[in-house]
């Protein structure tokens, strides 16, 4: 795997991918999501997944810096969905407290989108789609509280994402475990 230079002190860059770049992972994320929404009780459509990945810190900032200026009017601020934005680019703060591997990301606001950081193992990339797929019923049920208790329910998403090979052993077998 390719060492990308995604930080550049104070953001890592990433950039949306139109598809997971192995099609076979795809398709066993997009059938293992429809799995964990169902056992979550998640309502239909389920979570539709986007895809992202480490991109160059300068190539990244200065394509958003463009699309930035292209249009000013639109909020950029970083509370924003980066799925949303005009631009493939986007950025998350860096965080030096935050220990744990950034896998996914779920916005507090909806829509019902779970982004997945495509440069993982299979395994990884299971478990993020089950974690971010918790993010989703605890928005859909408790509107504000994920936000309200961010530690409490990372560790109960991150308590089901642990799970997900016993709860769904046929999509872990042979896999990258």
């Amino acid at each position: 795997m390719v060492e990308i230079d995604n930080c550049d002190g104070f953001n890592y860059w990433y950039r949306r991918v139109p598809f997971h770049p192995d099609r076979e992972i795809e398709t066993v994320a997009v059938t293992f999501r429809d799995a964990v929404a169902q056992d979550l009780g998640l309502r239909t459509p389920y979570p539709l997944i986007i895809w992202y990945a480490p991109d160059n810190r300068y190539i990244a900032s200065q394509k958003w810096l463009d699309a930035y200026h292209q249009a000013p009017h639109l909020d950029w601020s970083p509370e924003q969905n980066p799925f949303l934005s005009p631009c493939e680019n986007f950025k998350f703060p860096k965080e030096e407290a935050h220990t744990v591997t950034h896998r996914g990301y779920t916005h507090r606001d909806g829509p019902r989108v779970i982004g997945i950081l495509c440069d993982l193992l299979e395994s990884e990339t299971l478990n993020a789609i089950a974690h971010e797929c918790v993010h989703v019923q605890q928005d859909d049920n408790q509107p504000g509280w994920r936000m309200s208790n961010v530690l409490e329910a990372d560790a109960r998403a991150e308590a089901y994402a642990i799970t997900a090979k016993d709860r769904f052993p046929r999509f872990f077998l042979n896999r990258d475990i």
